[in-house]
């Protein structure tokens, strides 16, 4: 249904942003583009933006001259995300504006104006002692015994001191901006000052009224038109590249949804010899709902006390009885878009009913093939050449049941089945399972092998051919081996890594050296011997592929063709792969993988949801240095929503996102709500390698994550396993990043590898809170820094165990307030007290 921008609707844009638009005929239908356009003479009207020529190739032009791919790049979505909404919307310029986003949209507009009923917040001492609500530069902060919080500057630091509330911590709505009153009681009240800033704009404001009562100050202070102000500095333009297009550069509005807003109160002047109490701080919509409000204390506050039991066989079955819930819950759940949602055309894939023949545009006639979404130019094709078929706001859906192996190629990365389109919407259909997308060998498990010179080992039939695209012998590099016995058990073959892959009998050096390991069926040592021939595979299940002849090579004590009943071999590459934005992933299987389920970059407004991953990982990055995982967006990341998604058996990271290749690169709006991740070296991994290293609005929550580093996350040569690693360099920061309300149970390392952790009063750091651990004592919790608010040195280096001590610690600096810690005082699997698992820092001797 079309609509058309009412009057109500003009008068609130302008309220907020005191421009109002041009609108040619009031009762016209706005599409996207004209409300992209509406947007971007907004941020050009309050923000007097210079512009930006573009370069528009003739057939991306409609006929109202409108650009087709957004080219006045302000998306109705980023407007939007100024009202600051968590919900996750898609909005392609092409397409028509419906009833409901008009809605939307509106609702919002009014909510930010304070046209509901939610217009007062306040803060307590109780709140600022339980919470990282309370932020403060050079000071302690403590309940004292009447239940105030109490605030000392530091008298060897410099001025300003300052106590104050971090909005998106304390959850203060928006429309409670208008006015703030702080109660504080102090013997030296200088001149106060409320500073409310942003990263891009600080504003200074006096109070307009000063009372007193009670022994306290009542500070009031009006605020609504700095925040105003600050609304419209932080609404900037960037360049973004667009790689299907041709586009290269496109405006990008940043709303303020992307960074914080701080209330800091300075109290004190150049006067260290003083000390303030706080009763409370509001946030009002009006100065009258300010002036009206009267605050009862009943001093009881209390300071919050760490949760730390012993973990029993009940409590840990109940933990793993919701993650196999979870996971049967995400396997079956039903598609959250169907092609019925798409405005767009939609095309359908079978590997069962499909025939590169058909159209591909019904479920009766669908292709075979995914490598139909894409044209080349080239017979000897790389990324970098492909076109799409599918355009924004098209979909793309797979039957059910269906399995897709990697057809597609890049030059240096390996095979993949699906190049992603920016604005496209990829799902399932029909009835069944999940549709697979894998890039393996023998995906069924067929694999024969014939004997060698060499008693027990084994060679498969299969060789592993590169494609003519490419002379880098790694490109097709096995990963991980999935091994099933006859009864059904699954294990894992142990990559033996030459030191000079390119070489591999040159003798020059060591194997890598992983120590005491497990294939499922089996524990030794392996690793650490000089390479100069196939007859050094001495162990069950030890492998290796050799990229001269092209076949992989096993030790078996028996015949293999009739041991095991399926061996199944993981390909460098990936399922879907590509640079894209605007994009839905929705109900889609990856497994058997030798790098990424989905291997995407520089992603904005990038949505995965209840998708599994399974077995990933394995291949050769570089040198004798293995990787893959589930998800990974490398570079930018500008919305990033990771959701109701299941990974299993992951070498590397289940979720994550990293890298840059530039010196400034974004990393902002990052969830991962409602997933199971287990088996992997790390559940998490988010940090930035750009010389900015900022992540901001990081949302991890409502997770169940588990046993990182054990099976497939232990095949990683560096066992740095950990449920969350996360920002680890020395000047990384982080803005409202937040890890709560997770389910975190056993590290074969640590439970986090991480940049110092949110202390109350600190303004950067990631914040714990109301999480349930179950962690062994013999294990550490924290990989971080030894001073959690020291930002001078490597913050990867110091161990804490899991102790009664280190828990009461973390409660007292704000750290994983309102967090149940479960401590097993022993090992989560038999072996470990011997070496497996262990990283090299923990290593027993054997």
């Amino acid at each position: 249904m079309n609509t058309v921008l009412s009057t109500e609707f003009i008068a609130t844009l302008e309220e907020i942003f005191g421009y109002k638009p041009k609108i040619r005929d009031p009762k016209r239908p706005v599409t996207r583009q004209v409300a992209a356009r509406l947007a971007a003479e907004f941020v050009d009207g309050f923000c007097r933006l210079p512009s930006i020529p573009f370069e528009v190739p003739r057939d991306h032009i409609d006929k109202d001259g409108i650009a087709k791919e957004n080219i006045y790049g302000v998306e109705l979505m980023s407007l939007m995300g100024v009202m600051q909404d968590d919900q996750k919307n898609r909005f392609f310029p092409v397409e028509l504006l419906s009833q409901e986003d008009a809605n939307v949209m509106y609702a919002r507009l009014a909510k930010f104006v304070g046209q509901n009923d939610c217009d007062s917040f306040v803060v307590t001492p109780q709140q600022m002692i339980s919470s990282s609500a309370a932020v403060y530069s050079n000071m302690t902060s403590s309940l004292n015994p009447e239940g105030m919080m109490e605030f000392t500057p530091y008298p060897t630091h410099t001025p300003p001191w300052y106590v104050g509330v971090e909005q998106r911590a304390a959850g203060i709505p928006s429309t409670a901006l208008g006015c703030v009153r702080i109660a504080v009681n102090t013997m030296s009240l200088c001149t106060p000052v409320l500073k409310i800033s942003s990263p891009v704009m600080t504003e200074c404001i006096y109070p307009y009224s000063t009372k007193q009562a009670d022994g306290f100050y009542e500070l009031f202070f009006d605020t609504k038109d700095a925040i105003r102000r600050i609304i419209r500095a932080n609404l900037t333009v960037n360049p973004y590249e667009s790689y299907d297009t041709g586009i290269l550069r496109e405006l990008h509005l940043k709303s303020l949804n992307t960074r914080y807003l701080r209330f800091g109160f300075e109290l004190f002047g150049s006067n260290a010899n003083v000390f303030a109490e706080v009763k409370y701080v509001g946030f009002f919509a009006q100065r009258e709902s300010a002036e009206a409000y009267n605050h009862k204390h009943d001093g009881s506050a209390t300071a919050p006390t760490a949760s730390y039991t012993p973990a029993t066989d009940e409590l840990i079955k109940r933990i793993d009885k919701r993650i196999l819930a979870k996971k049967k819950e995400i396997f079956s759940t039903a598609s959250g878009v169907t092609p019925e949602d798409s405005e767009g055309t939609c095309y359908y894939i079978s590997s069962i009913h499909g025939d590169d023949a058909n159209d591909g545009l019904s479920p009766q006639t669908p292709w075979r093939s995914p490598a139909k979404l894409v044209v080349t130019n080239n017979a000897m094709d790389s990324y970098s050449t492909y076109r799409h078929v599918p355009k924004p706001g098209d979909g793309v859906f797979f039957e059910r049941g269906s399995v897709f192996n990697a057809e597609l190629k890049t030059r240096y990365t390996g095979n993949f089945v699906v190049n992603v389109a920016d604005g496209v919407t990829y799902g399932a259909y029909g009835k069944g399972q999940k549709p697979v997308f894998t890039n393996c060998l023998h995906y069924d498990g067929d694999a024969t092998w014939s004997p060698t010179e060499h008693p027990n080992i084994w060679r498969m039939d299969t060789p592993v051919d590169l494609p003519p695209t490419t002379d880098y012998s790694g490109y097709s590099d096995v990963g991980n081996m999935v091994v099933i016995d006859h009864s059904g058990k699954v294990g894992y073959g142990i990559k033996v890594l030459a030191p000079t892959p390119e070489e591999p009998f040159s003798g020059k050096g060591l194997t890598e050296d992983i120590g005491l390991v497990t294939t499922g069926f089996d524990t030794y040592v392996s690793g650490n011997i000089k390479f100069d021939g196939i007859h050094c595979l001495k162990n069950e299940l030890e492998y290796f592929h050799n990229w001269a002849d092209k076949h992989i090579y096993v030790y078996c004590n028996g015949d293999p063709n009739t041991k095991y009943a399926k061996f199944i071999f993981p390909k460098r590459g990936a399922g879907f792969y590509g640079h894209a934005k605007n994009v839905m992933i929705d109900n889609l299987s990856f497994r058997y993988i030798g790098a990424f389920g989905i291997s995407v970059s520089d992603v904005k407004n990038f949505t995965v949801q209840h998708c599994t991953f399974e077995c990933i990982g394995g291949s050769i990055q570089g040198g004798s240095t293995i990787y893959g995982g589930g998800f990974q967006n490398w570079c930018d990341c500008d919305g990033l929503y990771i959701h109701h998604c299941y990974a299993d058996q992951s070498l590397d990271a289940s979720f994550s996102t990293q890298g840059a290749s530039r010196d400034t690169s974004v990393m902002n709006d990052i969830v991962i709500d409602d997933c199971a991740a287990i088996y992997s070296n790390s559940p998490v991994e988010i940090w930035n390698y750009a010389s900015n290293k900022v992540i901001s609005n990081m949302n991890v929550t409502g997770n169940l994550f588990g046993y990182a580093g054990y099976h497939f996350g232990n095949r990683k040569i560096l066992k740095d396993a950990c449920i969350l690693q996360l920002g680890i360099s020395p000047d990384q920061v982080l803005e409202n990043a937040a890890f709560h309300g997770n389910v975190a149970i056993f590290s074969s390392s640590s439970c986090y590898w991480a940049r110092p952790l949110l202390c109350r009063g600190d303004t950067n750091g990631t914040l714990l809170k109301n999480n349930i651990y179950v962690l062994s004592t013999k294990k550490m919790h924290l990989i971080t820094a030894k001073d959690p608010r020291n930002d001078n040195f490597d913050r990867s280096r110091y161990y804490s165990p899991l102790t009664a001590e280190n828990v009461d610690k973390l409660t007292a600096l704000g750290i994983d307030v309102g967090s149940q810690f479960y401590y097993l005082d022993g090992y989560a699997f038999a072996g470990e007290e011997d070496g497996l698992y262990l990283p090299p820092y923990m290593k027993r001797p054997f």
